[in-house]
Formats: C-alpha cells, sequence, structure tokens
C-alpha cells in the first residue's frame, strides 16, 4: 500500500510521502511553529527547515515570521498546498478503501483504529519534566 500511495502522490501531485505528511498537519494545525510542525512530524528543526525551504519554493507553502516572536517561523499551506492536500488525500483515502474491501477488511472498524492512531500519533512527545497533561 505504501508504494502505491508513493507512485499516486507522485505522478499525481509532484509530492513525496514525506512532503504529503507535512501539508497534512497542515491542513489541520496551520498556522503552527516550525518547531511544532517538527514535534508532530517527529523530525528534527534542521530536516524540517531544509524541507520547508524545498516546499515553500514548490508554493505549497508560506513561512513568516512571528509578528509576536521575532524568532519563530510560522509555516502554513497557500491556497496550491491546500488544494493539492485535499484532493491528494481524497485519492489516498479511495486507494485504501478499494484495497481493504479486496483484503475483506471491515471499514469503519479499520477506520476507528487508525484514528486512534492517528491521534497518538501527532501528539507532540512528552520531554522531561512534563506530564504529558494538558491541563498541566
Amino acid at each position: 500500500m505504501d508504494r502505491k500511495a508513493d507512485e499516486i502522490l507522485k505522478r499525481d501531485y509532484g509530492i513525496s510521502v514525506s512532503w504529503f505528511r507535512v501539508l497534512v498537519v497542515l491542513k489541520d494545525t496551520a498556522p503552527i511553529t516550525q518547531h511544532s510542525l517538527a514535534q508532530r512530524l517527529r523530525h528534527s528543526d534542521p530536516a524540517v527547515s531544509r524541507l520547508l525551504e524545498r516546499m515553500t519554493k514548490s508554493g505549497l507553502l508560506s513561512v513568516a515570521i512571528d509578528p509576536d516572536h521575532g524568532r519563530k517561523r510560522l509555516v502554513s499551506l497557500t491556497p496550491a498546498g491546500r488544494s493539492v492536500v485535499v484532493s491528494a488525500d481524497s485519492a489516498l483515502e479511495d486507494l485504501f478503501v478499494s484495497d481493504l474491501t479486496q483484503a475483506q477488511i471491515d471499514i469503519s472498524e479499520f477506520s476507528s483504529s487508525m484514528s486512534a492512531l492517528s491521534l497518538h500519533l501527532i501528539r507532540p512527545p512528552i520531554t522531561e519534566g512534563t506530564t504529558g497533561n494538558v491541563d498541566s
């Protein structure tokens, strides 16, 4: 399935899976600081910085200095980036539904499990000295 997704993303949208992951995070959370994006992707800040540079040049993202904190960079989708992520997300969902159906896997049960997993994976990692509690 990963190979098929990668094929579709490259062929139809000109993006890689790693670019798609960035777009998906930004679709639901933009604008977001570069550091927060790195945490959500579980990548280093320098790795995300390099990725954002290429994605910004491609016209999918915009990066601006946070007016409230001059050293922070805010990342958001451009209209082109939003269009790509919405369209690609729909195409991949169609692919996955087709594959699940062919494999005779219950789609609603799979969807519930994936939603729970996605919520777990998107949370920033707990760092030393924090409890992971949002109310702390």
